[in-house]
């Protein structure tokens, strides 16, 4: 509280701080579509067992380094599953929990999340750190394909 020059006591009120934009609608449409997911996905859980056998496709992959506390991974992972989608049986697209499969992320170089890297032939053939437009992604794989 606090006493105004007429004597009058008045409560202070803390300022009022927007929200960061990623708290906005973005991450409200992720978790609605995830709580409300029933179609089938085609995205692959990528760990230290199936990564090998992952990357020896005979298409593409994209792998999509992530972590489940990491905002701006939220923010991809619609993208990731549209192009998942719209490449369904000519690129194969995975997921890998860093904070899960560790070692996988000290093996490929991973120093921040999220992280795509596309394979093609078991080698590496590009990257996107960070959070992009979905049309960044579909040119990375329309290189490769």
């Amino acid at each position: 509280m606090m006493t105004g020059s007429s004597g009058a006591q008045r409560e202070l009120s803390p300022p009022q701080v927007p929200a960061p934009p990623f708290i906005t609608a973005d991450f409200a449409v992720i978790v609605r579509r995830r709580a409300t997911s029933s179609g089938m996905s085609h995205l692959i859980e990528v760990n230290d067992g199936n990564v090998d056998e992952t990357l020896a496709a005979t298409v593409p992959v994209l792998l999509d380094f992530t972590a489940t506390w990491c905002p701006p991974c939220r923010v991809l992972a619609p993208h990731v599953e549209a192009v998942a989608a719209r490449y369904a049986g000519r690129l194969r697209v995975g997921t890998c929990d860093t904070d899960g499969n560790p070692a996988l992320s000290v093996r490929f170089g991973i120093r921040s999340v999220p992280t795509l890297l596309l394979f093609k032939g078991g080698k590496v053939v590009g990257q996107i750190v960070g959070a992009v437009a979905r049309a960044r992604i579909e040119a990375l794989v329309d290189g490769a394909l």
